[in-house]
């Protein structure tokens, strides 16, 4: 093992040529300029709230303020922000709680070269990004999109770049784009996707850059590879998440990048999806070859794209991928990864997260061994760490409430669900009991996630439908109802989705966490579907209660329970679209947890976490199931994330029920 350490070191040679960092391919005897690179750059969030901000800038509506000004903690937040200094304002993102290892940092600094695919063996040429939730990868990819889509600009004008330099290989951009089709850079990621919704086209129509009706020879190729061909003459709109994943990927490729970035792609696809996307990313990395000319594509549509993959979860990163950043505490590192599993890395994440000095030792020692088969043990007492106990969830859930009676909280009867011509669901024959837990499962485009977002509507607003909203078109659903107790709503039903999360990131950007929690997040994405156009949408007469949202956050994480009251406050200032994509799916998690909800509708709720959050989420779900009897529907891929208290499965399958009962045999 040494010996090929050896020379993949040597393959690797780094050399300062000129002032420029460049990368000595032995093989071609020449060297390479980097595809981009941040040079001594330093990231952070623009800055947030001025000296003097008022409420009415914080984006609290006059209501919400009344009502929240009578809460010692709002007044304490109030007087906290008129305080604030210019010293104190520029150190208030050193007040998020970040994951295990309580890192409090503000800024990124950044030394990272991404260099061409050129080497395009078996080992590939992909470089991976690695980082816990809030470690700073949200905010390199922030960047680097937003230079590249103001590339007229300067770089001072990129708000996240605080100082130093990103530089594009202007050769290799202009080369690009003297062909119509071909791009510097594409994306799959939370920006692309929400682009992607803005202009709800057909799936044939978002697969042709640049217009026309033709698709390309590596579009047809791609779509017959990915199991899209029934897709393409939908709306992008009446796609799941997993199918709108396959779309942005093909997307992308047909314009042959230079770079192809790639954030959580994978997020949402079921089995077959990843193993799919899994084999098309191989195949880029190797340029294309092989199968692509087998359908009769010319050598000169043979693109040699590299691969960024930002990616949370071991199981994504495959073979072709030879170089790792990991990302963390204001800082990274960069490196060959040698022999190292998927597995390996994550644990060289962990430990390089925690203390240099011990990851030195630890890749020393993994050198000497054939790799790890299992994630770092740390994962199974982090899942512990700060679960609440039965009898606080107990107090929690029945805090200063009444016990609710309704023993049947959903009940569908043939209900047929339709969205532009399109069947989402039909015949659905279901009942969810009080205390019952059920994995929704099936694969991508079966109805699930229509399935859930049916059952937020019907809750919250009694069927008030939005503008191109599914609609029932036959059939009937009853779904609890929350209710109101001094003031604060509790009950119904609380709803965390990949939908709402790309909602939030769109359309909440100034909203600030405590609006958010107070208000509900639930109850912000229903309003904003809805035909309510009132100025006055946030005026509502209940709220949620902002001590158990503490309570929840504490228990997530977010905060830490030895926090000060101005921390604390500063902290629920923050607006969402400055939190990390890890840091937001949290918060919405403790919105619908803060509720106190009769029923929990989990939608894919670990997308974007890392091993560490995903493990103290499904500890708290478990948690609750064992102390309280709130129903729960969880909907995933990913079978390892089912708790022991989900003992029923609804299965779908091109929304018609195939198994409804006893879950069993892992299914």
């Amino acid at each position: 093992m040494s010996t090929m350490i050896q020379r993949v070191k040597i393959r690797r040679l780094h050399l300062k040529l000129g002032g420029q960092s460049r990368r000595y391919n032995s093989q071609n005897n020449h060297t390479i300029s980097p595809l981009l690179k941040f040079d001594s750059a330093v990231l952070r969030y623009p800055q947030e709230i001025s000296r003097n901000t008022s409420d009415m800038e914080l984006g609290l509506e006059a209501d919400t303020i009344t009502y929240l000004q009578n809460q010692d903690m709002f007044l304490a937040s109030k007087g906290a922000l008129e305080s604030s200094n210019n010293e104190q304002l520029q150190h208030l993102q050193n007040h998020w709680q970040q994951s295990a290892s309580n890192h409090e940092h503000q800024a990124l600094h950044v030394d990272l070269h991404v260099y061409p695919n050129t080497e395009c063996k078996s080992a590939g040429g992909g470089h991976i990004l690695l980082g816990r939730n809030a470690s700073g990868k949200s905010l390199t990819l922030k960047t680097l999109i937003h230079t590249l889509h103001a590339a007229e600009e300067s770089e001072q004008s990129n708000p996240y770049l605080h100082s130093g330099s990103l530089y594009i290989d202007k050769q290799s951009e202009t080369k690009q784009m003297n062909t119509r089709y071909n791009h510097f850079l594409s994306h799959v990621s939370f920006e692309s996707h929400s682009q992607l919704l803005s202009n709800p086209i057909s799936v044939h129509r978002a697969l042709i850059p640049g217009g026309g009706n033709r698709l390309s020879p590596t579009a047809q190729f791609l779509i017959v590879r990915l199991g899209m061909f029934p897709l393409l003459q939908r709306t992008v709109d009446t796609l799941s998440t997993g199918e709108i994943r396959r779309v942005l990927l093909v997307q992308a490729l047909v314009t042959k990048p230079s770079l192809l970035l790639l954030d959580n792609v994978m997020d949402g696809l079921d089995v077959l999806g990843r193993q799919g996307v899994q084999n098309t990313l191989e195949r880029v990395l190797s340029g294309f070859r092989m199968d692509i000319l087998v359908q009769g594509i010319s050598a000169k549509d043979t693109a040699r794209t590299q691969v960024l993959l930002s990616t949370l979860r071991h199981e994504e990163i495959s073979d072709g991928f030879d170089r790792v950043t990991f990302v963390g505490a204001g800082r990274i590192l960069t490196e060959d990864r040698g022999q190292r599993s998927g597995v390996d890395l994550i644990h060289c994440l962990y430990q390089w997260s925690e203390d240099e000095s011990s990851y030195n030792k630890f890749t020393k020692s993994l050198d000497k061994a054939d790799g790890l088969n299992s994630e770092p043990n740390v994962i199974n007492a982090y899942s512990k760490h700060d679960i609440p106990s039965k009898g606080d969830l107990v107090s929690f859930w029945e805090s200063s409430n009444k016990k609710q009676h309704r023993d049947i909280l959903v009940e569908a009867c043939e209900l047929k669900v339709i969205r532009d011509n399109t069947i989402l669901l039909s015949g659905l024959n279901w009942t969810v009991q009080r205390g019952e837990r059920w994995h929704l499962a099936g694969t991508n485009g079966a109805g699930k996630s229509t399935l859930g977002r049916l059952l937020l509507r019907m809750s919250g607003n009694n069927d008030i439908s939005g503008v191109n909203d599914a609609t029932i078109d036959d059939g009937s659903i009853i779904v609890t109802q929350p209710q109101t107790y001094h003031h604060f709503r509790r009950g119904g039903v609380g709803w965390v989705s990949t939908e709402l999360h790309l909602h939030a990131a769109q359309h909440w950007k100034d909203r600030t966490l405590l609006e958010i929690l107070s208000i509900g997040a639930g109850t912000l994405f229903d309003r904003d579907k809805s035909n309510d156009n009132d100025s006055n949408a946030d005026n509502i007469k209940d709220f949620i209660d902002i001590d158990m949202c503490l309570a929840v956050l504490q228990w997530l994480g977010v905060l830490d329970k030895t926090a000060s009251p101005s921390t604390t406050d500063t902290i629920l200032s923050r607006k969402f679209d400055n939190l990390s994509q890890g840091e937001q799916k949290l918060l919405l998690l403790a919105s619908a947890i803060s509720q106190r909800p009769s029923l929990l509708i989990l939608d894919e709720p670990c997308q974007g976490l890392d091993m560490w959050n995903r493990a103290r989420v499904l500890g708290l779900i478990a948690a609750i199931c064992e102390a309280t009897d709130t129903s729960l529907i969880y909907i995933t891929h990913h079978e390892e994330e089912l708790i022991d208290g989900i003992d029923k499965v609804l299965l779908l399958e091109q929304g018609r029920v195939v198994q409804c009962g006893a879950r069993y045999g892992g299914t």
